[in-house]
């Protein structure tokens, strides 16, 4: 249990499967460079405009165009499929 304890708590859902696209619906592919720091940087440039689509999970048929939003997901894509967790259970 104390493993757990100290993660990103219980999963309890899965997003879906994210996929980064232009606005000419060409799919982006992020790169991971691997550094001596514990985040990696995320860098989405398009002078058109990014989105990301959810295909598949609780967000299935989703599309954000809103970059905090595009941004957020980039991120957790980062470490792979996302998946919402509960952090209370565990911590209280």
């Amino acid at each position: 249990m104390e493993a757990i304890n100290s993660s990103d708590g219980i999963a309890v859902s899965w997003l879906g499967h994210v996929v980064f696209q232009d606005r000419s619906e060409n799919e982006l592919y992020g790169c991971r460079t691997p550094t001596f720091f514990e985040t990696f940087p995320v860098l989405v440039l398009n002078k058109e405009g990014v989105s990301t689509c959810f295909y598949g999970g609780e967000l299935d048929d989703l599309t954000f165009t809103d970059p905090v939003t595009v941004k957020k997901y980039a991120q957790c894509a980062q470490l792979g499929e996302i998946f919402e967790f509960d952090h209370a259970t565990i911590f209280n």
